[in-house]
């Protein structure tokens, strides 16, 4: 991710009007923790297409890794005005509960983000956080398990995709 980070920045730099470049920009910024930066990107976003709802709910994961819970609450509130089961918003605002300490709505906003992204990492690992605050051990490990399996199964296409020849290149039967 900071690879294509670093890409994303050229190709932002070359035409600033695509608000989905700058969107690409801070969906890879995010994964890797750069929340400041992250957040300038999705800002020119949403400059440009505020009710862009894939900025918003970027623009909400950046809030929540910055710490700023109530700011990334109304965010993901706004893409989820738009799109009710939208994934990236629910996990955020399911992240956002755990750290108030609200377990209930935290399991119930996540339980709806992983239904709507059963792969997802994120999903359910804060899933199995909540879970394990409300005392359910069972379902606790079972989302760690699927969370372990999701990121297993992505490092798997990962190597995959390394093992192909560049796009572009020849190769002899």
């Amino acid at each position: 991710m900071a690879e294509a980070a670093e890409a994303l920045y050229d190709a932002a730099a070359l035409d600033r009007s695509r608000a989905l470049t700058h969107i690409a920009l801070g969906l890879a910024l995010n994964r890797v923790d750069r929340f400041d930066e992250a957040r300038a990107a999705l800002a020119t976003a949403l400059r440009l297409e505020p009710d862009n709802v894939e900025a918003l709910a970027a623009m909400s994961e950046t809030a929540e890794g910055l710490g700023m819970l109530d700011e990334a609450t109304r965010l993901a509130d706004r893409a989820l005005a738009v799109n009710p089961d939208h994934p990236t918003a629910l996990v955020t605002i399911g992240t956002a509960r755990l750290k108030e300490g609200r377990f209930e709505e935290a399991r119930e906003a996540l339980a709806r983000a992983v239904a709507a992204e059963p792969d997802s990492i994120k999903g359910h690992y804060q899933l199995s956080l909540a879970m394990a605050r409300l005392g359910d051990r069972e379902g606790a490990e079972r989302h760690l398990q699927l969370s372990r399996e999701a990121q297993a199964a992505i490092a798997e296409h990962i190597e995959r995709l390394r093992a192909q020849p560049p796009l572009g290149s020849r190769t002899e039967p």
